[in-house]
């Protein structure tokens, strides 16, 4: 029976890591949350974006000054006809879901947060009465692409990259409790 060296160990490690934690931070950047911030002194609204990454790690936050629009951009879910163009190309019968995003627009280059369609229509009605109202108190808006995306399998995914990460630390904190070596004795 073959030993662990040191460079199978590694190499082992690496692969977990990508698997366990890579992919479930890809996953939850494409289909993110994120919070909305939306303040206002005199007439001059402020937007902070902060986007999440593992359901609840910030990793990306934006200030937006002088927000002179908050705008829905909505796909609408659409059906294609079973027609001889389409069972050509594949998609005859197919659904194309529907799909948002919030567009917040100041002076400078507009900043895009994904939400889901309802969500993000939600969001645009909801900033133009904060916009509407003189002294409105500070708003926190929270969005997410899609519920089934972002909170289910998101959270799936959060869930085995902090197993993962909470095994790995449990096992360099051990690792000097261990009486046998990396490398197996033959």
């Amino acid at each position: 029976m073959a030993g662990t060296t040191l460079k199978s160990a590694i190499i082992t490690q690496v692969i977990a890591a990508l698997v366990f934690v890579g992919v479930p931070i890809l996953v939850t950047l494409m289909a993110p949350f994120t919070d909305l911030a939306l303040q206002k002194t005199g007439s001059t609204a402020r937007v902070t974006v902060t986007r999440y990454v593992l359901v609840f790690i910030p990793w990306r936050t934006q200030q937006i000054e002088q927000v002179k629009e908050l705008r829905a951009d909505v796909t609408p879910e659409f059906r294609y006809r079973n027609d001889a163009e389409n069972r050509r190309k594949g998609r005859a019968g197919a659904v194309s879901h529907a799909t948002g995003q919030v567009t917040i627009i100041s002076g400078g280059p507009d900043v895009v947060a994904q939400a889901a369609p309802e969500l993000a229509l939600a969001t645009e009605a909801r900033f133009e009465r904060f916009i509407a109202e003189p002294n409105p108190a500070p708003v926190k808006i929270s969005l997410y692409a899609s519920w089934w995306l972002s909170y289910v399998l998101g959270g799936v995914a959060t869930a085995f990259a902090a197993l993962y990460l909470g095994g790995a630390l449990l096992a360099i904190v051990t690792l000097p409790f261990k009486k046998r070596p990396l490398a197996a004795q033959g």
